[in-house]
């Protein structure tokens, strides 16, 4: 397996290639597929390696505007945590974990000595909030405290080493994708399954891309379109943009732009309370005294507030992030008619572990916001 590292070349070769191209590059694909236009509970913002500054990415008029610097060298990884909106960032030039204001830029780092050079290409929050840093090797990461800790390495399904992650997205399905480099190449072109419990890699599709191209980042749409961010050294508009299709990995190229961040990630927009962009549920209850008994329980939730709501689910995830649905049909949204607040309940037939279970708020758009664990009565 090659030892190689994929290092932040891109200030590199923004310093070495000269200025012969201006411009963009649009192909014929409706502008609503790739963004959300005007929501501010989704708003893209975006880090690189070459610039200390946090910026706002627009794909309905492919723009990049600068918030304000972050403060370090080298902000290249960045997540928001799905509970509460915080964004964080990852600096590989002082391997800390640091937190961003949206409305400044500016980044507060939490330091953890253990940490000192460590790198990373990407960082994901998990939807029940774990933190996790990708690049070579994978760690676990404390949003609370910036202390890191090691994993292992990445395998893919045939038990292989896999030798970098450099980006990952979750899908509106649930499932977290990312772009890695299993067949023993410096360049990472395989598109597939992470499982960032296990770090195991499942192959899907082989990345229809040059040999040169350098997979910086994933994107998601709340519909399930997939797009992919690429470093393309020797040109001056250096930042690409393609479509993604998972199943087969052809691409398409939408936008090209020596401003296109490496990273991206959605959070809500400056000022805006994270309260009005979640469906919040509150009181997650398991009780275990059903009279029926044989390891029966009964889990009760309530919302605070109603719209823009599909349903509910409920499931058990385990230590190793196993996800196991409870109900088999969507649990249907009650008072998304007048917006009040609504206590659920819901029966499940056999479960002894009350603190794995979580209620999934499944949003419209395909969303899923996830609250829990249970607290036992």
């Amino acid at each position: 397996m090659s030892k190689h590292r994929l290092v932040p070349i891109r200030a590199y070769v923004r310093a070495v290639v000269p200025a012969l191209i201006v411009g963009v590059v649009l192909v014929a694909l409706p502008r609503t597929s790739l963004a959300q236009a005007g929501d501010p509970c989704r708003v893209l913002y975006g880090v690189d390696a070459s610039s200390d500054s946090l910026s706002v990415v627009d794909f309905d008029t492919l723009t990049v505007s600068p918030v304000g610097p972050v403060g370090n060298i080298n902000p290249i990884a960045i997540a928001t945590r799905p509970s509460d909106g915080q964004v964080f960032v990852w600096d590989n030039a002082i391997s800390a974990l640091m937190t961003v204001d949206t409305c400044t830029g500016h980044g507060t780092a939490l330091r953890d000595p253990g940490s000192a050079n460590i790198i990373f290409y990407d960082l994901v929050f998990t939807p029940e909030g774990r933190l996790f840093g990708l690049g070579n090797t994978p760690y676990e990461l404390d949003p609370q405290t910036g202390q890191v800790h090691g994993m292992g390495g990445f395998r893919d399904q045939d038990g292989r080493p896999v030798n970098l992650i450099p980006a990952a997205a979750y899908a509106p399905d649930g499932r977290l994708f990312a772009v890695a480099d299993s067949n023993m190449e410096i360049v990472p072109k395989d598109l597939g399954v992470l499982d960032p419990y296990t770090s195991t890699f499942t192959f899907v599709s082989r990345l229809n891309l040059p040999v040169s191209d350098v997979p910086q980042e994933l994107v998601f749409m709340p519909n399930g379109t997939l797009y992919l961010i690429v470093l393309r050294p020797g040109e001056f508009e250096q930042m690409h943009l393609f479509y993604v299709d998972p199943g087969t990995g052809n691409t398409q190229l939408i936008w090209r732009s020596r401003d296109i961040p490496q990273h991206l990630d959605y959070g809500p927009a400056c000022g805006v309370p994270i309260d009005a962009c979640l469906q919040r549920v509150t009181d997650v209850v398991v009780d275990h005294s059903n009279p029926a008994g044989g390891g029966s329980a009964v889990i009760t939730w309530t919302t605070v507030g109603e719209s823009d709501i599909a349903g509910f689910h409920v499931v058990s995830i385990d230590d190793l992030g196993v996800r196991t649905r409870m109900n088999g049909a969507l649990v249907p949204c009650e008072e998304c008619i007048t917006g009040a607040s609504h206590t659920y309940t819901f029966f499940i037939p056999k479960h002894r572990r009350s603190r794995s279970l979580y209620v999934e708020t499944v949003r419209v758009d395909g969303r899923i916001e996830i609250y829990g664990p249970a607290e036992r009565r």
